[in-house]
C-alpha cells in the first residue's frame, strides 16, 4: 500500500488508522513530517522500518516531506534493503520466492515535492524524478537484472497515457491493448511529462486504470480546488502479470487516498513464513504508576530536560517538540512491559479518539463514498465542508 498521509503523528491516536496500516505486508507512507528521532516502534512494532526523515524548508517553518517504508518482520528473510542515497526515495529488494517469479523485485517508494517547491532551491534538480532515474540507471549499470515496482505520490498527472509496444515490437498491437488505461484524471502536467519519459525509457507501466486488468483508475487526491490522480504504482512490463488487483480506497484521514496493490505471493503456501511469536518491550500507560511518571518529571533530570526543551522553542519549535517527546518517553520507562507479538495485535483504544471522533469520521467517510460514486458538485462541496470541520475539531496538524 502507498499513501500520502499528510502528517503521520496527528493521525496516530486514531486506532483505526494504525490498524489499517498494520493490515499490510509492505507500506510506503509519504509526507510523514517525521524527524530523524521519531520512534516508529511504539505504533508499528511488527515492522522493520526504513525512514527518510522530513526536512525543514525554513528556520521557523514546519517539517516538509518525509517517507517511511514498513515491512512485516515475518518477511525479513525475503527482503534486502537498498541504499538509494536520496531523500524521499526508499528501496527494498524483494525475493523472487515471494512471487514465484524468475527475477527479484525492486520495490521503490518515493515522494516528489510539488513543482517549484522551496525544497529544490539548494538541489541540482527540479524534480525527485531525476534522482529516481539516476538510481535506476545505477542499478542497471551494476548488473541488477530485476523487475521494478515503484509507488508513491509523484505529484505527476499522466492522464490516460499508456506504454505502447512494450519490450518486443513484434507484439506491439497486443501490448497497446494490454496497457490501455482509463482514468478519471485525463490531464497531463509538467511532472507528468517527465514521468512519461521515465516510463518510456525503462518500459514501466502505470498500473492505475489498466483496462484489461480492471485496475482502479479513480482520483487519488481530493481538494476544494480540484481532483487528480497523482498517487501511482508503476511496474516493469513483465511484472504486470504478477499483479492481481489495484484499488483506490476512500479514507478521510488525508486529502490523498491510499492505493492498495495485491501481487501474486506464495507465502501462504509456505509454513515457514508464518509469523513467530516473540516478546518485545512496549510502553503502556498505567494509571497506578502515574506517580512514578510525575516523580521523574519533577526530578532534577526531568526539570533540566524540560528547561532545555523550553529554551529551544523560539529558535527551533520542531526540535523543542522532539526534545519534549523524548522527555515523556524517558519518564514513561516505569511503564515498560514485555508483551508477546505475532499476528495482528489488538490496539489500545483508550485514547482521546473517542466515540464522537469515530462517529464524525464515519459520517465523513460516508460522504466521501457518495461523492466518489456520484461525482456531483453538491456532494463534493458537502464532503469537503464536513471533512474540514472534522479535521479542525478532531485532528491537530
Amino acid at each position: 500500500m502507498i499513501w500520502n498521509v499528510n502528517g503521520l503523528m496527528a493521525k496516530l491516536p486514531d486506532p483505526d488508522f494504525v490498524e489499517y496500516i498494520c493490515s499490510f505486508d509492505f507500506c510506503d507512507l509519504s509526507e510523514t513530517f517525521t524527524l530523524p528521532s521519531f520512534d516508529f516502534s511504539i505504533h508499528f512494532d511488527e515492522f522493520i522500518v526504513l525512514h527518510s526523515p522530513g526536512v525543514k524548508l525554513s528556520k521557523m517553518g514546519h517539517v516538509s516531506g518525509g517517507t517511511v517504508m514498513l515491512i512485516k518482520k515475518c518477511l525479513t528473510h525475503f527482503v534486502e534493503i537498498i541504499d538509494t542515497k536520496s531523500d524521499n526515495i526508499l528501496c527494498l529488494k524483494m525475493s523472487k520466492q515471494l512471487f514465484g517469479s524468475d527475477k527479484d523485485v525492486m520495490f521503490v517508494g518515493m515522494y516528489n515535492h510539488p513543482v517549484n517547491s522551496v525544497y529544490y532551491q539548494d538541489k541540482n534538480f527540479d524534480s525527485t524524478l531525476e534522482p529516481l532515474e539516476q538510481f535506476i540507471l545505477s542499478l542497471m549499470e551494476a548488473g541488477r537484472d530485476v523487475y521494478y515496482l515503484i509507488g508513491g505520490d509523484f505529484n505527476a498527472r499522466v492522464g490516460e497515457w499508456c506504454l505502447e509496444g512494450g519490450v518486443d515490437d513484434e507484439y506491439e498491437e497486443d501490448r497497446e491493448s494490454e496497457f490501455e488505461r482509463k482514468t478519471q484524471d485525463v490531464v497531463v502536467n509538467n511532472f507528468g511529462k517527465l514521468l512519461i519519459q521515465l516510463c518510456s525509457m525503462f518500459n514501466f507501466v502505470p498500473l492505475n486504470g489498466l483496462v484489461e486488468q480492471n485496475f482502479d483508475g479513480n482520483f487519488t487526491f481530493f481538494s476544494e480546488r480540484g481532483n487528480s490522480t497523482i498517487d501511482l504504482f508503476l511496474s516493469s512490463v513483465d511484472f504486470v502479470s504478477f499483479v492481481k488487483s489495484l484499488k483506490v480506497v476512500g479514507r478521510v484521514e488525508s486529502q490523498h487516498m491510499p492505493v492498495q496493490l495485491d501481487a501474486c505471493a506464495v507465502l501462504k503456501e509456505n509454513p515457514k513464513t508464518e509469523p513467530e511469536k516473540t516478546s518485545v518491550d512496549k510502553l503502556t500507560w498505567d494509571p497506578q504508576k502515574a506517580h512514578l511518571f510525575l516523580d521523574f518529571l519533577n526530578s532534577d533530570v526531568g526539570q533540566h530536560a524540560l528547561d532545555d526543551a523550553t529554551a529551544t522553542i523560539d529558535e527551533d519549535s520542531e526540535r523543542a517538540l522532539d526534545k519534549f517527546v523524548n522527555l515523556l518517553i524517558d519518564a514513561s520507562q516505569c511503564m515498560r512491559r514485555s508483551i508477546t507479538v505475532g499476528g495482528r495485535a489488538r490496539r489500545d483504544t483508550n485514547r482521546w479518539f473517542d466515540k464522537e471522533c469515530r462517529d464524525s469520521k464515519r459520517e465523513v467517510s460516508r460522504l466521501l463514498n457518495r461523492y466518489m460514486r456520484t461525482r456531483k458538485i453538491e456532494d463534493k462541496i458537502w464532503y469537503t465542508q464536513k471533512k474540514t470541520a472534522y479535521q479542525e475539531k478532531h485532528i491537530w496538524t
